[in-house]
């Protein structure tokens, strides 16, 4: 069931990161499964929570998140699932992402966290295809055979951390990228001039990784244990000389 009241700032700010989450899931659980042309249409209230959720992204006054005036839903080109969109007064419409929402104050993230979350989410883009094409003919959870919806995850010891984590090692001073793009899909990625980093890390992690397709409740277990953490990768970036 969807948050039967409108969000408000000082609601919001009551609520904790989980609860906030919450809101998007139930979101998720009404409206995802078919092609939906229009929110506002379909629930007002709805869509002015989607929109403030949205508004509560880092990057909301450059995104202009305040002309946004409907969600819609449509079949992923990459998953068998329905992205939400959002679509602008000037006919603008783009795949949205409310991963860096629901955090507490996020005004107060410093610029080695905003440079943590791009340089991660940008290595993610880069390995995309390869674990599209990996998840394809997975049917089952490998630890507990569920087939419920399925994501796919780094086999510990070999976290993506450690990956990260054991690449940068192998990198020269002055060579990891500090500047990043935007894709259509919302996500970072790194620019043509780092073609060099990008080719090794995606041959990198094409020849090491030790992927499992898991069931997300099995996944949520497994985020307890990490064998890099981010303190560890932004040491291991500020040794190599690269300023933040």
């Amino acid at each position: 069931m969807t948050h039967e009241l409108e969000l408000t700032n000082e609601i919001w700010d009551k609520m904790k990161v989980d609860q906030r989450r919450k809101i998007r899931q139930d979101f998720d659980k009404k409206y995802y499964g078919k092609e939906r042309k229009s929110i506002k249409y379909e629930s007002l209230i709805d869509f002015n929570n989607m929109k403030f959720i949205l508004c509560q992204h880092p990057e909301a006054e450059k995104l202009k998140i305040d002309n946004v005036v409907d969600f819609f839903t449509k079949k992923s080109d990459s998953f068998s699932q329905y992205d939400l969109h959002w679509k602008k007064e000037n006919g603008e419409t783009k795949c949205t992402s409310f991963k860096h929402c629901y955090k507490k104050n996020k005004s107060l993230k410093s610029d080695e966290d905003k440079y943590y979350d791009h340089f991660i989410d940008a290595l993610r883009t880069n390995i995309l295809e390869q674990i599209i094409l990996f998840k394809k003919d997975k049917k089952c959870c490998e630890i507990c055979k569920s087939e419920k919806e399925l994501v796919t995850d780094h086999k510990s010891p070999l976290t993506f951390n450690k990956l990260v984590y054991d690449f940068l090692k192998s990198k020269p001073e002055n060579t990891i990228p500090n500047e990043f793009g935007d894709t259509d899909q919302h996500t970072k990625c790194f620019f043509k001039k780092d073609y060099d980093f990008t080719d090794e890390w995606i041959a990198y992690h094409y020849e090491h990784n030790n992927l499992q397709a898991i069931c997300k409740e099995c996944h949520k277990e497994l985020q307890k244990e990490t064998s890099k953490s981010k303190d560890d990768i932004l040491e291991l970036i500020n040794s190599l000389k690269c300023k933040l």
